[in-house]
């Protein structure tokens, strides 16, 4: 219906039978705003916006009800901070898929590409719960085109002193333990070959792959050296022990 302003108005029910109305301006929009509640109200997937809740509210209710029974829930609460900032006062049937794949965008300029990838992770399963819970239908941070997460660098770290005489004396501690049980030799021989592997990896940075493909003829005894073929880099290397 129009307004003496020439606005136009949506005048429907919902499906349990509650009156609404909303102004959506032209008529254009009106014709397909109510095109658009026939054809959730057939499918089943009508969802009231003045039930839903607001991000905000949807949130907090998300945080203690499933996000503190999660061991990152340190975490999950740190990112969902970033996406109240984001679609704070929105309600939560509103928010559609153009709005996240904005917000997954503008977010790259501001943080890193993991960050970015672990809140819209956070967001899509704070989504599938709304889903679970009859207040959304649709899942707007599903994945697909344009939702695919962003590759990461990966990150290199060097075991500090103290985390590695902390790791010998564990392995160590293990090859002591299955020693006085002869049920256990073969647990005790496993235990004294990772010794020997993150020795080696430790004093010459070689991967899992290298020291499990290493053969008696890559050795050389009297150099004291190990020859590495086909490594990472492409080449061939001598590491001296």
């Amino acid at each position: 219906m129009q307004d003496k302003h020439g606005r136009w108005w949506i005048d429907y029910r919902t499906p349990e039978g509650r009156r609404r109305r909303k102004l959506y301006g032209t008529h254009d929009a009106v014709k397909t705003a109510l095109a658009k509640i026939d054809l959730a109200k057939k499918d089943r997937t009508y969802t009231d916006p003045h039930t839903s809740p607001t991000f905000t509210e949807f949130s907090e209710t998300y945080l203690k009800t499933v996000g503190v029974h999660k061991k990152s829930c340190d975490r999950e609460t740190w990112f969902i901070q970033s996406l109240v900032a984001i679609f704070g006062e929105s309600k939560l049937c509103k928010i559609e898929r153009t709005k996240v794949l904005e917000c997954r965008l503008a977010r790259l300029k501001t943080v890193s590409k993991a960050t970015v990838n672990r809140e819209l992770s956070v967001l899509r399963h704070m989504f599938n719960v709304a889903i679970d819970q009859n207040i959304v239908a649709t899942n707007p941070a599903r994945g697909g085109i344009g939702m695919k997460a962003f590759k990461e660098q990966g990150r290199e770290r060097y075991l500090k002193m103290a985390e590695i005489e902390s790791l010998l004396t564990a392995i160590q501690a293990r090859i002591v333990k299955n020693s006085s049980d002869k049920m256990r030799a073969s647990a005790r021989k496993s235990w004294k070959y990772l010794h020997t592997a993150v020795v080696m990896a430790l004093h010459t940075g070689m991967r899992k792959g290298e020291i499990l493909g290493l053969r008696w003829e890559n050795v050389n005894w009297e150099r004291k050296t190990l020859l590495l073929l086909d490594t990472k880099n492409g080449g061939v290397a001598a590491l001296t022990d």
